[in-house]
């Protein structure tokens, strides 16, 4: 087909396309202060919606503990430090994603983690009394975000080397040994000899399931255990009331906060830029002015993003390096029964978990210690928070979007689907969530957990079909603003970024 065959067949898409330059006056003469100018361009609106929602999901990162190279990060050196630098770039950026994507599902794992946090406070009163130390919210988040750990000390030679052997640990009286190795990624394995027993992960099905105690720990091959071993708040209370940690950790909020890379000036910053953006989008509604689709996604955005940040206030931020509460010599003694606790670990990988059909919400029993993953909630009551969260987040979130029911759109189409789609991401979270929270605490898992499962997914795949539409067509109708959304208001001269 020639050139001119395809132009012609893309001259209607091609005319349809239109561009309008703006030209300002400049001052005839010398003058002492010039006014803004009263219209703004498609990119200013595009640019001070990026810088908000950039600014939002950067700032608004409360990430756990990484896991650890197998030195203390701080020593670590050239090529080694340029790498640990990346992966925790790779790791924000990820999660910057994932909120930009998914802020309801941030907010409600803020209420979560607000949640734990608040239990292990009430939980550790009693030993905090005791043991004379402090023991707050912030406390709670810095445990729950794997920021106390049990170490061991490393097994060296009289030189200073660490032998080729490996060193045997007695598990029982019965002579049952279980050799010790470092991995490069500081973890340590711990296999049985016999054949039949070779280790492996063990799912759990349920948390009804994860709560049993072992009663009969030889008969299941030990999964690995990491080394720091990463501690939640319930694990530590555990070990406290055991008696295998005699005090909690003596460490003040302040303390913990000074680990925290939490930069005020930049919250600072990032609050203004969303109250200024919030503000003009208050004030274009009041003086009738239209507003674009987009405008009213990054107010809903924002809004969101001030929930959040108050949720997690008490949070440190960016922390690298964990605190040791004890160190062991040669290995750490899991295989006690003081330590029972950290053989029963259960993890709730919410994101991972969403779409997976089986007896119940998808529950490992990881290697025992590792780093915390940033969607993992302890087996509870947190998991129940998390899904009212989710479910106001999305209330939130979908019920600003009706805001644009009576916007301009390029089609009566378009508009249609709007509607439809912002009626459905406002309802179809609460839909999705509240048979299984009836199920859990009203009539007591009466209903098959399968059934609920695809309850959740029918109603979570419109859910994210709603969301993908009003995420395409806030770009789309951009580009088919009527006249009058090009008018600034007074808000413009407030300071902020665009």
């Amino acid at each position: 087909m020639s050139v001119s065959a395809i132009l012609t067949l893309l001259f209607p898409f091609v005319h349809a396309y239109s561009k309008f330059h703006t030209t300002c006056t400049t001052p005839s003469s010398r003058t002492n202060y010039v006014s803004s100018p009263d219209t703004r361009g498609t990119l200013d609106i595009l640019w001070s919606c990026l810088f908000t929602i950039i600014a939002c999901t950067w700032t608004i990162q409360h990430l756990n503990v990484p896991e650890q190279p197998g030195i203390d990060p701080r020593e670590l050196r050239g090529f080694q430090k340029l790498r640990w630098n990346l992966r925790g770039v790779r790791r924000s950026l990820k999660w910057m994603l994932v909120t930009t994507i998914a802020p309801e599902y941030i907010l409600g794992k803020a209420l979560a983690d607000l949640y734990a946090a608040y239990r292990s406070k009430n939980m550790m009163w009693i030993y905090s009394q005791l043991d004379g130390v402090d023991w707050g919210l912030t406390h709670g988040f810095f445990t729950n975000m794997g920021g106390f750990v049990l170490d061991q000390s490393p097994n060296e030679t009289p030189d200073g080397k660490r032998p080729k052997d490996l060193p045997i640990v007695e598990l029982a009286p019965n002579s049952i040994t279980v050799p010790l190795l470092r991995q490069n990624k500081s973890a340590i394995i711990l296999e049985r000899i016999l054949p039949t027993m070779a280790t492996r992960r063990k799912v759990v099905a349920n948390k009804r399931e994860a709560r049993k105690p072992v009663t009969d720990f030889l008969s299941i091959a030990l999964p690995y255990y990491n080394v720091p071993y990463h501690l939640f708040a319930d694990e530590i209370f555990d070990l406290r009331q055991s008696g295998a940690l005699p005090k909690l950790p003596k460490i003040t909020s302040a303390e913990i906060n000074d680990k925290s890379k939490g930069d005020t000036f930049v919250k600072l910053i990032t609050s203004f830029q969303v109250l200024w953006f919030i503000l003009q989008v208050i004030i274009r509604a009041i003086r009738q002015l239209s507003i674009s689709q987009l405008e009213i996604a990054v107010t809903a955005f924002g809004i969101c993003a001030i929930i959040t940040y108050f949720l997690l206030l008490p949070k440190p931020k960016s922390v690298d390096v964990p605190i040791t509460v004890k160190e062991f010599k040669d290995h750490i003694p899991i295989h006690q029964r003081e330590f029972k606790t950290l053989r029963q670990r259960v993890v709730q990988k919410y994101i991972r978990s969403l779409f997976v059909l089986g007896d119940g919400l998808a529950g490992e029993v990881e290697i025992m210690g590792s780093h915390i993953p940033n969607d993992a909630l302890n087996a509870g009551r947190e998991l129940a928070v998390l899904h009212v969260g989710v479910s106001l987040g999305g209330i939130i979130f979908g019920a600003i979007h009706i805001a644009a029911w009576n916007l301009s759109f390029p089609t009566a189409i378009e508009q249609t689907l709007w509607r439809t789609a912002s009626v459905m991401s406002t309802v179809m979270l609460p839909m999705m969530y509240l048979p299984l929270l009836v199920n859990e605490y009203v009539i007591r898992g009466r209903i098959p957990i399968v059934l609920i499962k695809i309850w959740d997914i029918f109603f979570g795949s419109l859910y994210v079909l709603a969301r993908a539409f009003l995420l395409v067509e806030i770009f789309r109708t951009l580009f088919y603003l009527p006249e009058d959304a090009y008018v600034t208001t007074w808000a413009s001269n407030f300071p902020h970024v665009s």
